[in-house]
């Protein structure tokens, strides 16, 4: 397999609240996804790399993040203010398992549970992560080794090996010093805001 090589995918979006007494809406983007991550593997066996799983994560959801958030007037699903964001808890299906039946029917693809949310690095972002991640778990989830982990994915490359959580806001994390530098005019009002609530809660718990 030449290196560099691509493979069509599927991109396929659950934006809003997911619950069953919530409302979402479903958005499909054909991509093409590194050719190394579609290989089938055996049930046991090795499975994709979870750095390069999330570096092609983090390149769809930069490029359809704008588009979904202004494709209306979302609202946050914890508060249900105005939404400013949107928190992404994505689910690689990219490598097929050889020894089931299925195998031939298997297209890759990408499933990313996403929460529109007021502001991130707060309480909303705690929730809402919560809400995602269980609808991800419980509605989505046939093996465990779909899951895309719970660990923490570096906020702007992707990767998850060597990433360390903001000292700040003790929610978003970054595999590097660049990766931080490079992210801090993005994160730095949700980091301040997480610090403020994380102030009041230890003065009203007082």
């Amino acid at each position: 397999m030449a290196q560099g090589s691509t493979v069509p995918c599927r991109y396929w979006v659950i934006c809003g609240n997911p619950t069953k007494d919530g409302s979402f809406r479903s958005f499909n983007f054909d991509a093409e996804a590194p050719a190394a991550l579609c290989l089938p593997h055996l049930d046991n066996g090795p499975k994709p790399d979870p750095d390069d799983a999330g570096i092609f994560i983090t390149t769809l959801v930069d490029r359809h993040n704008n588009e979904i958030l202004h494709s209306r007037a979302w609202h946050c699903v914890t508060c249900d203010k105005r939404a400013t964001e949107l928190l992404h808890q994505a689910v690689p299906l990219l490598s097929p398992v050889a020894d089931r039946a299925d195998f031939e029917k298997f297209f890759p693809t990408v499933i990313d549970i996403c929460a529109p949310i007021c502001i991130s690095g707060g309480e909303c972002d705690r929730a809402a992560n919560k809400v995602a991640q269980d609808f991800a778990k419980n509605a989505l989830i046939q093996k465990p080794w779909q899951i895309f982990e719970d660990t923490k994915t570096c906020d702007t490359c992707g990767k998850k090996s060597g990433v360390k959580v903001c000292s700040g806001c003790k929610l978003i994390a970054y595999c590097s010093k660049e990766c931080q530098a490079k992210g801090w005019p993005r994160h730095k009002r949700q980091c301040k805001h997480a610090q403020k609530e994380s102030r009041r809660a230890e003065v009203a718990s007082s």
